[in-house]
């Protein structure tokens, strides 16, 4: 474009102003030519936009195409716009056109009707092949299987009974196939002559008249008879609860046979299982070792009162004193050996001292045991109950605390007996109170052993039943007179007669010429008091001394110690 310069006047009011209409009129003329197609484009468009509504609304695809190019409209707004059209022209969701418009437009063929109704119409196929597939292999399997059996059938043989009276089998059992047992007698059986037996007892039974007591057909069977065929009824454990009896039943809970032999009607017993029952029945025994309360004879003139009196005082604390103190040098005990017979000074205390020790430990044990003892004022209560041989003791005092001592325990005992016999001790309770009773039974046996003396006379004459040899030993074969040994001798009669009942022996005959019973602790038998423990032992005997001293030996020489006949008939 000219530019007009003048050189004159650099800023020319003039001269500026023709410049701008010069570059109005020639300047960028590309630029002008721009904006002009855009205009031009934006006029297209415009004129376009009715005519593509109108292609739309008739549903003319061809024209929506060509209009929708000429309006500036992309591919994808032409697609919507015929498938916008398709829709208002579909005669139903299946219409086909629909399926079409819709991938014209990018859509999935799967989410049209049509493209639906196809794949379901190929999974059906699919799934009908598969269907006959498993029927042919199941057939095929079922055809296997029978043909298996049919040979397992043909090859595997049942016992029959032949009843074809032209067979050189007939009433025999014989082996047949088993795909031709079908419709044969099957041979007998356990169940089968049982109910053969049944029948026949039901058939004597008189259509129209009353029906006899049922008799039972296997009453003449043995048991052991009875248990091969299968007819026997299972020996059951009862109890009967409010007191504890506990028995078996062999004839389904009608009777029941107690410990004792006893066959009663089952009336109030409860059926319980063998382990209830045993445990019943041990503490049934614990319950029955507790019934006899504790007897003892007379502590007074016992071991443990003549300990107590020759353990009090100065004279025997002072031979205790020299025994230990003299003792202890070297050779002191040969010297007293050969002075006086004895290497003890005084042999006859320290013996009952050492025996007095003994006694005393098991009765504080006991004493200490009992409930509610177990505090230092009850410890020194049992200590100041017991003889402690004490210097300045009396010694008639500290011997008169021998009855109170066995008192205390015979009160111990009445009190664990009780307990014992409570119905509603727990057995394991009862169990231990059991126990402590057996413990205080032994400490009181100690306190009340008879003082030392002579040995008893021999006796030539036969001693009587009860006395210290106790019944005469009987035969090895005769079980009746064992059984009465051991009942003499303290066992439980009714376990004694229920071992011989298990053995097939009738225990009736322990009534004939029976021993008689166990003797208590200081009951008097021919002139001889039972001291405790095995009445057929000699050793639990004692003979107390009749007339005090007379017609007794002076001294006595027992256990290497020389014993001085006193006048109170006792030895020291």
């Amino acid at each position: 474009m000219p530019r007009i310069i003048n050189a004159y006047n650099e800023n020319s009011a003039l001269g500026k102003t023709i410049a701008d209409l010069g570059e109005a009129m020639f300047g960028d003329q590309a630029q002008k030519e721009v904006y002009r197609q855009k205009a031009f484009g934006l006029k297209r468009e415009n004129d376009n936009i009715p005519l593509l509504a109108d292609a739309a609304a008739s549903g003319d695809r061809n024209a929506i195409a060509r209009y929708g190019v000429l309006a500036g409209k992309t591919g994808q707004d032409a697609a919507d716009f015929n498938r916008l059209a398709v829709s208002n022209h579909a005669s139903g969701v299946d219409d086909l056109r629909l399926a079409l418009a819709t991938m014209g437009a990018g859509g999935a063929f799967s989410s049209t009707a049509a493209g639906q109704g196809r794949d379901l119409a190929n999974r059906s196929g699919i799934a009908n092949i598969q269907a006959g597939a498993s029927r042919d292999v199941a057939h095929i399997q079922a055809d296997k299987q029978a043909a298996s059996d049919k040979y397992k059938f043909d090859n595997t043989f049942e016992q029959t009974y032949d009843d074809n009276p032209s067979s050189p089998t007939y009433g025999r059992t014989v082996l047949t196939p088993r795909s031709q047992a079908a419709g044969r007698e099957a041979a007998p059986t356990k169940d089968s002559v049982v109910g053969g037996m049944l029948r026949r007892v039901a058939d004597t039974q008189q259509p129209g008249a009353t029906p006899a007591a049922a008799a039972d057909p296997f009453s003449s069977m043995s048991p052991r008879w009875q248990k091969i065929a299968g007819v026997d009824l299972p020996e059951q454990s009862l109890i009967e609860p409010r007191s504890g009896t506990t028995g078996i039943s062999r004839d389904g809970g009608q009777t029941v046979i107690l410990s004792d032999g006893r066959t009663v009607p089952a009336t109030g017993f409860q059926p319980v299982s063998q382990e209830t029952a045993l445990g019943q029945a041990r503490d049934n025994n614990v319950r029955a070792s507790a019934a006899q309360p504790l007897t003892a004879p007379n502590p007074a003139s016992g071991r443990a009162a003549a300990d107590a009196a020759a353990t009090s005082g100065l004279g025997p604390k002072l031979s205790t004193f020299l025994n230990e103190d003299i003792g202890a040098i070297p050779g002191a005990t040969t010297v007293l050996k050969a002075a006086t017979g004895s290497p003890q000074i005084a042999p006859a205390v320290q013996e009952a001292r050492q025996s007095q020790e003994i006694r005393n430990n098991l009765a504080r044990t006991v004493l200490l045991g009992a409930p509610g003892r177990q505090t230092v004022q009850a410890q020194k209560w049992v200590n100041d109950l017991l003889p402690q041989g004490n210097a300045l003791a009396n010694p008639a005092t500290e011997a008169g605390k021998i009855p109170v001592v066995v008192n205390a325990l015979k009160a111990d005992h009445e009190q664990y007996r009780q307990l014992a016999l409570d119905p509603n001790t727990a057995p394991q309770e009862r169990a231990k109170a059991v126990q402590a009773m057996h413990q205080i039974e032994n400490t009181v046996r100690l306190f009340t052993e008879p003082a030392a003396g002579p040995p008893p006379p021999q006796e030539t004459s036969t001693p009587t039943a009860g006395r210290p040899t106790g019944p005469a030993q009987p035969a090895a074969a005769d079980p009746l007179a064992q059984a009465r040994d051991a009942i003499a001798r303290g066992a439980d009669s009714a376990a004694v007669r229920r071992r011989l009942q298990q053995n097939g022996i009738d225990p009736s005959g322990l009534d004939v010429g029976q021993a008689p019973p166990p003797p208590k602790i200081g009951e008097m038998r021919d002139g001889y008091s039972f001291q405790g423990g095995d009445p057929a032992d000699p050793n639990n005997w004692w003979k107390p001394p009749q007339g005090g001293a007379r017609n007794k030996p002076q001294q006595v020489i027992q256990n290497g110690h020389t014993y001085t006949l006193q006048p109170d008939g006792s030895y020291q």
